[in-house]
């Protein structure tokens, strides 16, 4: 697609247009119509389908105005565009205007300008024969879809666009040579679960978040197609040297996290103390109590919980939150070390509910404007403290 293109005043590359409602309706109406034409996976023939939604801005990409008259006959002129372009071109958008002025609409809307199209006339029909065969085929096979084994290209991946253009073609010995590897499967990496596709850009994503936890980088990540994976199994799992992507990053991470299993069983206590039998009401007139006034006696039974209250509330369990929710987002099932937590709220609470029946009275009014203020906050304390002397 040109990248002379320009959307809102600015030129705009590997990006998507979207179409907003007024287009939208021109194309329920049938005043426009878009299409986009690719080469079918399976083999040279060019296929197409309704594109009611977005244009997707790539250097492979082109747009065409057909500007023939008739909706017959498009494919065999693309035909003459892909024999033309060879591995230069990867899809096509034809747009099909009722009349001029749909045309004029559609490009002030989306941001086109006559010369961002190629025109549909200035390519002669080829028949079906030269489309599918010869010399004269549509485009070069890609070698890709020949290929078996494959580099992820991650700087630039994303989720939608060509899949193919985010794997690199590479050979590797799959009995001896040393490598990560994931199963390929339409250009997209299988999941842990064997079934899931996960996207590119969601793949990188993927990645990423692996690194930042545990602050080591995979640099290169081989694909390894379906097809080849069934065939290869026993070469795959016999070569030690290969490791399964999924498994060499729970494995990893395991070992990271086996070091903050403390953390891990801390912050889920945390959490579940917050949920359950007033905790969540019981921490904050500990924190504000910690706040405002003090209690004497530091070794109460108020004061205990209170210094696990504050223990909880400065540990820094954000990162450990991420973790977990990477975890079971990746569908990694760790067991982390059995250690108990620091402290037991649980214990601490009914020991505090016992000692100081009255503040069960105090508890719905916590979070309320009215016990916010320290004079109140500090006849709390008092209570407790005279408590405390008994």
């Amino acid at each position: 697609m040109n990248n002379k293109i320009q959307w809102n005043g600015k030129p705009i590359s590997d990006h998507i247009i979207p179409f907003n409602q007024t287009i939208i309706k021109k194309i329920e109406t049938g005043e426009v119509v878009a299409r986009f034409y690719q080469k079918s996976r399976r083999s040279t023939k060019l296929v197409s389908e309704s594109e009611n939604s977005r244009i997707v801005c790539e250097k492979s990409h082109k747009i065409l105005v057909n500007d023939t008259g008739s909706m017959q006959g498009v494919t065999f002129r693309l035909a003459t565009l892909w024999n033309q372009l060879g591995d230069q071109i990867d899809g096509a958008y034809v747009i099909t205007f009722k009349s001029d002025a749909d045309k004029v609409t559609f490009d002030k809307q989306v941001g086109l300008v006559d010369k961002n199209y190629l025109k549909l006339s200035d390519y002669e029909k080829i028949n079906i024969q030269q489309v599918n065969s010869g010399s004269t085929s549509v485009a070069p096979k890609n070698p890709k879809h020949s290929s078996q084994i494959f580099k992820f290209k991650r700087d630039d991946a994303r989720n939608w666009g060509t899949k193919s253009s985010h794997w690199e073609t590479m050979s590797i010995d799959l009995a001896n040579d040393k490598a990560i590897y994931v199963e390929l499967n339409t250009f997209q990496a299988v999941a842990k679960n064997g079934k899931t596709l996960i996207g590119n850009g969601s793949f990188k994503d993927t990645l990423e978040k692996y690194e930042e936890l545990t602050g080591e980088k995979i640099t290169a990540i081989y694909g390894i197609k379906s097809k080849t994976f069934e065939s290869k199994k026993k070469v795959i799992s016999k070569n030690k040297n290969l490791v399964n992507l999924w498994e060499y990053m729970e494995e990893h991470l395991r070992e990271e996290f086996d070091k903050t299993a403390q953390l891990v069983i801390d912050s889920k206590h945390w959490e579940n103390h917050r949920r359950e039998d007033d905790g969540d009401e019981f921490a904050d007139l500990a924190e504000r109590i910690n706040k405002h006034s003090s209690i004497t006696k530091n070794d109460s039974e108020f004061a205990q919980y209170l210094s696990a209250v504050m223990f909880y509330k400065k540990s820094n369990f954000k990162k450990v939150n991420e973790v977990l929710q990477f975890l079971k987002d990746a569908e990694f099932d760790i067991k982390f070390k059995d250690v108990q937590p620091t402290y037991d709220l649980q214990k601490l609470v009914k020991a505090v509910r016992e000692k100081y029946s009255v503040l069960d009275i105090f508890l719905p009014c916590v979070n309320l404007w009215q016990i916010e203020s320290k004079p109140k906050i500090e006849k709390i304390a008092d209570y407790i403290n005279l408590i405390d002397k008994n």
